[in-house]
């Protein structure tokens, strides 16, 4: 009974998909030196680490792998590719399909679109050009990585 109670506790609204481009910039850009939607008072362990030079360095490290390595440097493309190798004929034309084949098709590219802002975001606020923290994007939200274009519905029901 009480996983049946945490997976309702986690569902997403069913308008999930709808979110307006202030949101869509906010995922595009979510600062990645204080990565919480909750104070950060409350995330004191996470702060704490942050606040050690080294332990900065290595989170820092693996951002960037997976940034630069992964998404740009088209390992995560690599995997789309052969998903839609695999399955990307039959996506959606199930009798019980979710999605039209198309819409898999454009999940897709805007996921991979998605991702690539991301990376682009936290390659940023690494290298200080996009503020990293959210009071500093609240001051300086010229510098964020515009995220207009993408249209999240596109993803399904997220």
């Amino acid at each position: 009974m009480r996983r049946m109670e945490q997976s309702q506790e986690m569902a997403l609204p069913a308008d999930a998909g709808k979110r307006s481009k202030e949101e869509i910039g906010r995922i595009v850009n979510f600062p990645i030196d204080t990565p919480f939607l909750a104070d950060v008072s409350k995330r004191a362990f996470f702060m704490r680490l942050l606040a050690n030079e080294t332990y900065k360095a290595r989170y820092y490290h693996y951002l960037n792998v997976l940034c630069n390595e992964y998404i740009l440097g088209g390992e995560f493309e690599k995997a789309l590719s052969t998903i839609g190798k695999e399955i990307g004929e039959i996506a959606g034309t199930e009798s019980n399909a979710f999605y039209t084949n198309e819409q898999f098709h454009k999940a897709r590219q805007t996921f991979q679109l998605l991702l690539e802002r991301r990376a682009a975001s936290v390659l940023g606020q690494m290298n200080g050009t996009i503020p990293a923290t959210w009071e500093a994007q609240k001051a300086q939200p010229n510098k964020l990585i515009n995220s207009d274009d993408i249209n999240l519905q596109e993803l399904g029901g997220i």
